[in-house]
């Protein structure tokens, strides 16, 4: 963009825009209508339930432009009945006396004697919650609080933190992403952010862009489709980058043609000259590789087959002597010592063990030996039989799967008219003696748990049936979206921290549901 264009006037800019498209309005001065996408509409809906209901402060955090300023104008605008907003202005927070100069002014209060200005921070915290009870819910608004000193805003969140927080004034921050590590939150887990609620808004994409402009410039006069032509909607997005600020800098610029922005170059073509060489190179190691596996196969093919190894038998060892049993017929040891003749017959019986035989050649001794070694060596040369393999088990058939229960229907919600016209539902939970009518909770100070609320009465008494040996239970109706509304509650406490203690006392089924710590006064 050129530097003409950005020192223009926004007036003489805007006249030049009525002049060429004929414009009655300057489409980008329009504050309305809210521009709910972006999910802005989100944020503002959390800001809205998170203001009323309390016990959390609440971060509003994105990039200068993104729109903070104007989500805190709406929020402003559509809960001023109900709830009671101050404005803390980042310029004039300098030094903790300043901080609490602004908090007794909202408070009608004065600086107490002896009193330093902490103490009447605290105090004005203390104070806050009195004036919830009355019905005065306070919001306290930073806008800009990434330039208020960064002590400052941690002696709000410690007085806030100190106090009740379902009751004192909610403190609402709004500021860039550096506003985190003002406040000492950039670290999870250490519990520094426990209580605190951030809505981060991101940037606006190029559809979104065009839907914030599209109903500003029909209001005007203008035509859409030619101010939002796919160029100009592409200009307008990069130069703007999804920020509201940005966009109404560059887009009378861009309408008027006093923009030199260029768009991205194309990606340059792949230089084939600069790979030719590269290339060459990996083709020839290719040819190569391939060439050497075709060699090593052929002479793995050609290689002749080595003949395979034949297990040898495994020998046993035989021990021959007196505890041997007589061998059956046709061993040779046997054949060896029956002899017909009866010399030989007397010289066995001489070598039995009771008459040992004397001394003799050589030869006539080593005859059974001989036999027997002889034996042993055809006994240890037969091979031995295989074992037969053993059957292989059948495999098991795996079970059939189950089929699949049927997914019961889910019960109807019960609308009031159905209430009405069935007697019976409507006096069911009113008979029940743990019913309490909701004007007369609401009148008591007290603190409760919220354990189950529904739109059927029957869900929130088989709940409380269901853990009947707690005592405290109560069951009170309201009415949401224009149907009734049954809660379930547990106990009527002085304060949290007695609510709390008495939670941890409760079956663990119960102490690890969703409850809800919450004033009487605020159902």
């Amino acid at each position: 963009m050129t530097d003409n264009a950005l020192k223009s006037d926004a007036s003489s800019l805007f006249e030049r825009l009525q002049h060429r498209y004929g414009l009655g309005r300057d489409p980008l001065a329009m504050d309305t209508p809210f521009f709910g996408g972006a999910q802005r509409q989100h944020a503002l809906e959390t800001l809205r339930h998170l203001s009323g209901f309390g016990d959390l402060a609440i971060l509003v955090t994105g990039e200068p432009g993104s729109g903070k300023t104007r989500l805190l104008a709406e929020l402003f605008s559509v809960e001023s009945d109900r709830l009671t907003f101050y404005r803390m202005p980042a310029r004039e927070l300098t030094s903790e006396q300043a901080l609490a100069n602004r908090l007794l002014q909202a408070a009608h209060k004065g600086l107490s004697a002896g009193e330093s200005a902490r103490d009447a921070v605290f105090g004005f915290f203390r104070w806050s919650e009195t004036a919830t009870l009355r019905g005065q819910r306070i919001v306290l608004l930073f806008d800009d609080a990434d330039q208020v000193p960064g002590h400052l805003l941690t002696l709000v969140l410690t007085a806030w933190r100190e106090a009740d927080g379902a009751r004192a004034a909610v403190p609402l921050f709004a500021g860039t992403d550096q506003l985190l590590g003002t406040l000492g939150l950039t670290r999870e887990g250490d519990g520094s952010r426990d209580r605190i609620h951030q809505i981060h808004l991101r940037p606006l994409s190029r559809e979104e862009v065009a839907d914030y402009l599209r109903p500003r410039i029909e209001l005007a006069g203008g035509n859409p489709a030619h101010l939002l032509a796919p160029g100009e909607l592409r200009r307008l997005h990069e130069l703007s980058q999804g920020s509201f600020g940005r966009l109404k800098r560059t887009a009378p610029a861009v309408w008027l043609g006093l923009t030199n922005h260029r768009p991205a170059r194309p990606a340059p073509g792949i230089p084939w000259r600069r790979l030719f060489w590269p290339a060459l190179a990996v083709l020839v190691l290719g040819g190569s590789w391939g060439v050497v596996s075709w060699q090593y196969d052929q002479v793995v093919a050609s290689a002749p087959e080595e003949a395979p190894m034949r297990a040898e038998p495994e020998r046993k060892t035989i021990h021959l002597g007196p505890q041997d049993t007589a061998p059956e017929s046709g061993n040779p040891v046997v054949a060896a010592s029956e002899t017909p003749s009866g010399t030989d017959s007397d010289e066995a019986v001489s070598r039995s063990p009771e008459n040992p035989p004397a001394e003799s050649d050589g030869p006539d001794d080593a005859a059974p030996v001989v036999a027997a070694r002889q034996t042993s060596a055809d006994t240890s040369a037969e091979p031995e039989p295989e074992p037969e393999p053993e059957p292989e088990p059948e495999p098991e058939p795996e079970p059939e799967p189950e089929p699949e229960p049927e997914p019961e229907p889910e019960p109807e919600p019960v609308t009031q008219a159905d209430e009405q016209s069935d007697p019976a539902r409507l006096s069911d939970y009113a008979s029940d003696p743990r019913y309490v009518p909701l004007s007369e909770l609401q009148a008591r100070d007290g603190i409760t748990v919220q354990m189950i609320a529904g739109y059927d009465t029957s869900t929130v008494q088989g709940f409380v049936n269901t853990y009947s040996g707690v005592d405290g239970w109560m069951i009170t109706r309201s009415t949401r979206q224009g149907r009734p509304w049954y809660i379930g509650l547990y106990g009527d406490f002085a304060n949290r921290d007695e609510a709390r203690n008495a939670i941890a006392r409760l079956p663990e089924a119960l102490k690890s549901r969703d409850y809800w710590v919450r004033p009487l006064s605020g159902l």
